[in-house]
């Protein structure tokens, strides 16, 4: 893993989906949270076991997190760039200047035929699809971190906010031990 992809992966770590989370404004009624309740209770009827129904809402819930890291530190912005670029806002990135140097001239660009407005509402329709993805896997998030700790309660086990600390705290002993050696 070269430099540049570990400095992004540590920028998708350090995305706070917990303040994404405090920022969505969502009804109390909204259908996604009565299609997510639904999904929880099959789940609880198929697990049948308090032990593994909690490994799976840690499992959906850590999924969750972990998707509306990567929609949030990198899908969203890489869209939000380009649309910026479209609409004559933004700087052209190192891979928008790559690209046109080893442009055939000889040939049309392919987004020739695509107009500049058509592109623009093509990256708008994709970034709205993004936040909406966001929202979704958030609102899961929460209802899948709420029945973990429930079970948690019940099996006198920690939370889902206790393991993910635990695991950072062992990584950071393992970055210091390893750096020490």
């Amino acid at each position: 893993m070269d430099n540049t992809q570990q400095t992004t992966q540590v920028n998708q770590r350090d995305y706070d989906v917990v303040e994404f989370v405090k920022s969505l404004n969502i009804a109390a009624d909204d259908p996604h949270i009565a299609e997510t309740r639904l999904a929880i209770e099959n789940i609880l009827l198929l697990k049948d076991d308090p032990w593994a129904a909690r490994q799976a809402m840690f499992g959906l819930a850590n999924g969750c997190e972990n998707q509306v890291q990567y929609l949030g530190a990198r899908l969203l912005p890489n869209f939000e760039r380009r649309l910026n670029v479209l609409a004559g806002r933004g700087v052209l990135s190192e891979n928008d200047i790559a690209e046109s140097w080893f442009a055939n001239e000889d040939k049309p660009h392919v987004n020739d035929d695509i107009t500049i407005e058509d592109q623009i509402d093509d990256v708008k329709m994709k970034i709205d699809n993004v936040m909406l993805r966001m929202r979704n896997e958030a609102i899961e998030y929460v209802l899948f971190v709420r029945q973990h700790d429930e079970l948690s309660r019940d099996l006198e086990q920690i939370t889902y906010g206790e393991i993910k600390q635990r695991a950072q705290m062992n990584r950071m002993n393992a970055m210091r031990n390893r750096n020490a050696a």
